[in-house]
């Protein structure tokens, strides 16, 4: 995936921007705080980048199962799945997983805010750990549901900046 380097940035201010936009209180908080460490301790660098929001599409997301419905549906197996694959799937995932398609569509009326990529597989967190990338890939570390509304909903903007950790 191309993009363009902003600025490199300190594992530190990863954190400090992280921690700036998500409340204290939300339940991923502390799975995502380990993702980023995890992530830190194989990742060269961290980088503020810009890609075209066409390309979103490409970002490979991690297993994820609903928990917002009973069942527990599994939205993304455990070898992950593409954004654009997720979203296209979005009315099938709705007869099955409806608490998280709901969901989907309140993040579509938000702004994208910060979302976390990197160039590295933690595969120590269960979630990636039998993820299949492809060379080149950017993985999601943070704002999948908020990636998959863009996605199937469209974003304003046609470039976007992320956080991502480079290889």
């Amino acid at each position: 995936m191309q993009f363009e380097i902003l600025q490199e940035i300190e594992f530190s201010e990863v954190k400090h921007r992280f921690e700036e936009a998500c409340p204290p209180d939300h339940h991923t908080r502390a799975w995502t705080e380990n993702v980023l460490n995890l992530t830190q301790s194989l990742c060269r660098a961290w980088a503020l980048v810009r890609i075209h929001r066409d390309q979103l599409g490409s970002v490979r997301l991690p297993w994820h199962k609903s928990k917002e419905d009973a069942n527990g549906y599994e939205v993304v197996p455990p070898t992950g799945r593409l954004l654009s694959k997720v979203a296209c799937d979005l009315d099938g995932i709705q007869r099955a997983a409806p608490g998280f398609v709901k969901g989907i569509v309140k993040f579509s009326h938000e702004p994208l805010g910060l979302i976390f990529l990197s160039e590295v597989i933690p595969r120590d967190e269960p979630s990636y750990a039998k993820m299949i990338a492809e060379p080149g890939d950017l993985v999601c570390l943070d704002g999948l549901h908020r990636l998959i509304a863009s996605w199937k909903f469209g974003q304003p903007s046609n470039e976007v900046e992320l956080i991502v950790a480079l290889a």
